[in-house]
């Protein structure tokens, strides 16, 4: 499976599973950002990286942790009448994180002419980051939302 299909599968999979509203699910909440990080650590050649690589990776992690933390606060939450809380997500979240992934494609098909590989080896930790910040942020709504002493509706 070329990258172009890896990313393509991951875009729908993230689109399927972020666009329809479901129950929070904390064991399973993590299955994404463990296969994404998967992808990730996979796709990079850690033999020839350096120093300054390894700081645009930091960045682009950052940026991304920023991202997921804003995607995660734009989730739609809600409890139901039998008391089971939901998350959908939305339009804007849904499209950020597609644009971020297009960003990384484009970056990568340059870096094949352009000598732009290791600027799209970095893109890779934007979404990676924003896909594990906005999990753990909706794990910590669905938590102040399950406690009793909270309020019900985020």
């Amino acid at each position: 499976m070329n990258s172009y299909t890896s990313y393509i599968v991951m875009i729908i999979l993230v689109i399927w599973l972020t666009a329809r509203e479901k129950a929070v699910r904390p064991s399973r909440m993590w299955i994404v950002p463990i296969l994404w990080s998967y992808m990730v650590i996979s796709g990079i050649r850690w033999q020839s990286i350096d120093a300054e690589q390894l700081a645009m990776f930091a960045v682009c992690l950052l940026l991304g942790l920023a991202t997921g933390v804003f995607r995660g606060k734009m989730e739609k939450m809600r409890s139901g009448s039998n008391g089971q809380i939901t998350v959908q997500g939305s339009i804007a979240s849904i499209a950020l994180f597609v644009v971020v992934l297009g960003l990384r494609m484009l970056a990568e098909y340059w870096g094949q002419t352009h000598s732009f590989f290791n600027i799209a080896n970095a893109l890779l930790f934007i979404p990676l980051g924003s896909v594990c910040a906005r999990s753990y942020v909706i794990y910590q709504r669905y938590q102040a939302m399950s406690s009793p002493s909270r309020g019900r509706s985020m």
